[in-house]
């Protein structure tokens, strides 16, 4: 039982972590992006990853051009995680 509650400290201070350095990263992108109009949710076409045929090849591509990506996909992980 204890080592279950350190393992859910674990990960909230990790992803705590890692939403303020996607946050911090995705503000350094908005401003150099402030003459773009930023549309929401983003194009599937701006991603530009057609040609990438794996998974892993395309999270990276597209964790490249919108770094918020990281995080979509770790709450996606731990959401299905979590109902196992």
């Amino acid at each position: 039982m204890h080592f279950m509650r350190a393992f859910g400290v674990i990960i909230i201070v990790g992803c705590l972590f890692i939403s303020i350095a996607v946050l911090d990263a995705g503000h350094s992108f908005a401003s150099s992006e402030s003459t773009m109009e930023q549309q929401f949710p983003r194009s599937l076409d701006t991603y530009d990853d057609l040609k990438i045929v794996t998974i892993a090849g395309k999270l990276k591509q597209r964790i490249k051009v919108e770094p918020f990506n990281v995080l979509a996909t770790l709450i996606f992980l731990f959401a299905i995680i979590h109902t196992c």
